[in-house]
């Protein structure tokens, strides 16, 4: 995949403030949101982002050369991880994987290494610890290889002006969306109309997006967006969680 910024003033970044609760989760001071929930927040992703998008079954049935999927927002790359870990078992997976993911305020390395002290894939979090801390983080497109079959496109900057400064060439390649990030509550811009619109017009017409969130603003913002959405049962403590198709 080769992806282009149309030229950007973007402000230097700064890093996220992290902390760990009285549970062990990586949490976001600015956010005042966890990353992931110590009540299994891999098997989370597993249910959420890689079964809402039902990739076992599409992996299966297609040839993908490269297979694009968008995230907002990379925090601890714990949803990166669990989707190497994932495609590990399978007998038919694509050939290549793009990971393109949007970040306001990355971790720092030491910070991204301490977040991953309890993660239980060990093998592919290593990749992405190798990957990540040997990178030179900027402002704006950092494209960091993390294997053959993966490779992190992380776009760092504020999602409503860096999504709209996608190249059009990228316009319908996105496979599918794993839409996460904080609570809408917490962070209202990533899951605004302005994304959303911004995103419906990166997706292929097969394209699919997952949440853990069923919001009611969340739900409006992506049907005003020409999405159809799918309340799914939800992972945890949570009772629903969305999926939702692009319609053309």
């Amino acid at each position: 995949m080769h992806i282009v910024l149309t030229p950007l003033t973007l402000a230097p970044f700064s890093y996220a403030k992290l902390t760990f609760n009285e549970h062990n989760e990586p949490t976001n001071l600015d956010f005042n949101d966890v990353y992931f929930s110590d009540a299994g927040g891999f098997e989370e992703t597993k249910h959420v982002f890689i079964a809402g998008n039902n990739l076992k079954e599409r992996f299966s049935t297609n040839d993908y050369k490269d297979f694009v999927i968008l995230e907002t927002g990379f925090g601890t790359g714990s949803n990166l991880i669990t989707l190497m870990n994932f495609t590990q078992s399978l007998a038919k997976k694509p050939k290549h994987i793009s990971f393109l993911s949007f970040e306001l305020m990355p971790l720092s390395k030491d910070d991204f290494f301490k977040a991953h002290k309890f993660t239980p894939f060990n093998k592919e979090a290593q990749k992405v610890i190798n990957a990540y801390t040997v990178a030179s983080l900027k402002s704006g497109l950092n494209i960091i290889p993390i294997d053959k079959n993966f490779t992190l496109y992380l776009i760092i900057g504020d999602i409503v002006t860096t999504i709209k400064a996608i190249d059009s060439k990228l316009s319908d390649k996105v496979d599918a969306v794993f839409l996460d990030g904080f609570a809408p509550k917490q962070n209202e811009a990533m899951w605004s109309v302005e994304v959303f619109k911004a995103l419906h017009d990166l997706l292929t017409p097969e394209a699919s997006l997952a949440t853990f969130s069923v919001a009611r603003m969340v739900r409006e913002h992506l049907q005003a967006c020409n999405f159809t959405l799918q309340k799914r049962p939800g992972f945890g403590r949570k009772r629903e969680m969305l999926v939702a198709y692009p319609i053309f």
